[in-house]
């Protein structure tokens, strides 16, 4: 049993060297909104919320390199960040929550905030 356990990560190592050339990171697309409709839309549903939680409106930062594939958008609420990364046609591809890791506060809104993408 202590064999199996010792082979497990190089047998782990060797599926992803076997399988890295066979996989393909794609560009893939969380929403088929802009970032001003796409926080309006999780403003509604956060309104459900106990209790209720509100997202600033997005504040447009822009590319960060000119060869950057997204346009950066920012918002949030008290302790939390929220980025949101749109793609050439101006829909949201990924998010990012922020918080201080010190703040109890800020642990609670990014809480509240995390599961409403997805919602």
């Amino acid at each position: 049993m202590r064999k199996i356990h010792m082979m497990t990560p190089f047998l782990l190592a060797l599926c992803m060297f076997i399988m890295m050339p066979l996989a393909s990171a794609k560009m893939v697309q969380v929403s088929d909104l802009g970032a001003y409709r796409f926080v309006e839309r999780m403003n509604f549903f956060a309104k459900s919320l106990n209790p209720p939680v509100s997202i600033d409106e997005p504040l447009h930062v822009g590319m960060m390199r000119p060869d950057s594939p997204y346009d950066i958008y920012i918002t949030g609420q008290k302790y939390v960040v929220l980025s949101l990364f749109c793609n050439q046609a101006g829909y949201v591809s990924k998010i990012t929550i922020q918080t201080p890791l010190n703040t109890k506060e800020g642990w609670n809104n990014a809480t509240s905030v995390e599961p409403l993408p997805y919602i």
